[in-house]
Parts: C-alpha cells; structure tokens; sequence
C-alpha cells in the first residue's frame, strides 16, 4: 500500500463519500417515481424510502467529515 500515500487516500475517501451521497439521492429520487408511475406510493412506503436513503447519506456525509477531521 505505499502507492496509497495520504493524499490519495485522503481523495478515494471524499470519491467514495461523494458517490455515497449521490447515490442516496439517486435512489429516493428514481424509487419514488417509479412507485408514483406503478400507483404503489403510500405514506409507509415514503418513509421507509427516505429513511431508507438517509441512512446511506448519512453514511457518505460520515466519510467526508472524517477526512476533514485529519486535515
């Protein structure tokens, strides 16, 4: 792992923090417009779905201020 030197470890870590969040945004998005198309959209489906998705931004916004924590 000496390739892997603090910067760019430091970069891959705020990558994966980026597309995490990213991710979660993609996912609450695309899942509630299918499920409003499809006519399964009710309110027990709205919060597990969000809860759901800000769990895994949550996740990425935990990564991020980590490495601002090394700075």
């Amino acid at each position: 792992m000496r390739w892997l030197n603090i910067k760019k470890r430091r970069l891959v870590i705020e990558r994966a923090a980026e597309s995490t969040r990213e991710s979660a945004l993609l996912w609450f998005v695309f899942s509630a417009l299918d499920a409003l198309i499809s006519g399964r959209l009710t309110l027990p489906w709205v919060a597990l779905n969000t809860s759901g998705s800000a769990a895994v931004w949550l996740l990425g916004m935990y990564f991020e201020l980590r490495v601002k924590e090394k700075l």
